[in-house]
């Protein structure tokens, strides 16, 4: 007789091999299901790490001048104040360098103050001056973390 039992062990054997292979290389089939869920901002702890991304983003918008990146992480009832702020603070000053200082989350985390020291200058004088601004952001599943407002809180103190 012709060993044809072992054949088909054979084959089963080498296609597990080749799709245990297959899958390894393509890295788990789950992860962007998993990235997906994260970003939505469903845990606590999500909607904590997504606003560190959202103030970072909006603050570079501002150092950049980028008007319309800015006002697209803001609260459309925002929206019009902050272009106003924007125009204003255009003419006036060019901010230097800008970062997170204190969170304070609210219940469940879908609100937070933001304070954020902010080293900027007059046009157009050189003298660095600081500034600590608390923003208030919300979080909505539909859109995430939204700019609503600021308040200067402490201004006037000179670094150079």
């Amino acid at each position: 007789m012709n060993s044809c039992a072992p054949c088909p062990l054979k084959f089963l054997f080498r296609s597990i091999v080749l799709v245990l292979l297959v899958a390894s290389l393509q890295g788990c089939v789950l992860a962007p299901l998993i990235q997906s869920y994260k970003q939505i901002g469903v845990s606590e702890s999500d909607r904590q790490r997504l606003l560190q991304d959202s103030v970072n983003n909006f603050q570079r918008a501002l150092y950049w001048g980028q008007a319309g990146e800015a006002i697209a992480l803001t609260e459309d009832g925002s929206q019009e104040e902050l272009r106003r702020l924007i125009r204003d603070s255009r003419k006036s000053e060019k901010i230097v360098e800008s970062k997170v200082d204190f969170v304070e989350y609210g219940q469940d985390s879908m609100d937070a103050d933001v304070e954020v020291v902010v080293k900027y200058y007059k046009v157009p004088f050189y003298v660095v001056n600081e500034r600590i601004e608390r923003q208030k952001w919300n979080f909505s599943y539909s859109s995430g973390w939204r700019y609503v407002s600021r308040e200067v809180v402490d201004d006037g103190s000179t670094t150079s």
